[in-house]
């Protein structure tokens, strides 16, 4: 489903302002949200995952300030980040023994897979 209009020679005339009206109605939700008590980004998910339901497919510059808005939440979520918390045992313990479990699943599944004949 595509909400831009076309002139006959293939233009595209609305379609960077369709762009601009995605991401103000998601600004508008997370604000909404907000008001509620729950965190912006709640709002900024539902308005994604709501205007992808209704079809609306992603510019590439909405990609690209998608993949921006990812990045500069994670740069802030590491500079929030405390390393001497990961260093407690039972982070430690938890990590290295989920890791170990996945291992072990993956090779199971690996050698079950080489062992019938069958290929990954």
């Amino acid at each position: 489903m595509s909400f831009a209009i076309r002139y006959s020679d293939g233009d595209q005339l609305w379609k960077h302002s369709m762009d601009f009206l995605w991401i103000l109605a998601a600004f508008g939700l997370g604000f909404v949200v907000k008001q509620v008590g729950l965190p912006p980004l709640v709002g900024y998910l539902l308005a994604g995952f709501g205007l992808h339901a209704w079809g609306v497919e992603a510019d590439s510059t909405l990609t690209v300030l998608a993949d921006l808005g990812i990045t500069l939440m994670l740069f802030t979520i590491g500079l929030k980040l405390n390393v001497a918390s990961l260093l407690k045992p039972e982070v430690c313990i938890t990590a290295i023994s989920h890791t170990g479990l996945w291992c072990a699943l993956l090779l199971g599944k690996w050698f079950l897979l080489v062992g019938l004949g069958l290929s990954l």
